[in-house]
């Protein structure tokens, strides 16, 4: 049984198949779109955890299998997948692109100037890490919901032109 010693947040879900964001549907067949599950019902985002092995294992399983680019790949997540992704763009920054969450944190200074997206209320923001935008959509009343319909494209808007 793998223990899962990552953040898990209210919310994380037992229904790991489907807790996900949908990042397909704005896709199409521009990309291959992988979806991990979690090994109970939140991440293990822990450096030698169990969701860094899976990608680690993952990565060039489906780079083998398909014609990837490599140099093209981004890694989503919604609540503990959030924090697994954010894992990943600090230790494994060299394999992937670039990131999108929701429901995880995310390291700005929350003062820095913002400048609006095509997806209000998203906004980029200046003062972050060097060579790395951030799109911030504050939301509210939302709770912990996952939000498909804001998050599906402003996701793929993002990471289609890193």
């Amino acid at each position: 049984m793998l223990r899962s010693r990552g953040r898990c947040a209210r919310g994380c879900s037992n229904n790991r198949e489907t807790n996900n964001v949908p990042v397909q549907y704005e896709s199409g067949g521009d990309a291959i779109h992988v979806r991990g599950r979690a090994g109970e019902t939140c991440w293990d985002d822990a450096v030698d955890g169990t969701g860094v092995a899976l990608f680690d294992a993952v990565m060039p399983a489906v780079e083998g299998e398909y014609c990837a680019n490599a140099t093209r790949r981004f890694a989503n997540g919604y609540s503990s997948g959030s924090f697994m992704a954010h894992r990943l763009a600090r230790i494994r920054a060299d394999m992937l692109r670039g990131v999108a969450t929701i429901a995880g944190g995310h390291g700005c200074d929350p003062v820095a100037p913002h400048t609006p997206t095509d997806h209000p209320p998203c906004e980029e923001y200046a003062g972050c890490a060097a060579y790395t935008p951030v799109v911030w959509c504050q939301t509210s009343g939302q709770n912990h919901a996952r939000q498909d319909s804001l998050a599906t494209p402003a996701f793929w808007d993002f990471l289609s032109v890193l």
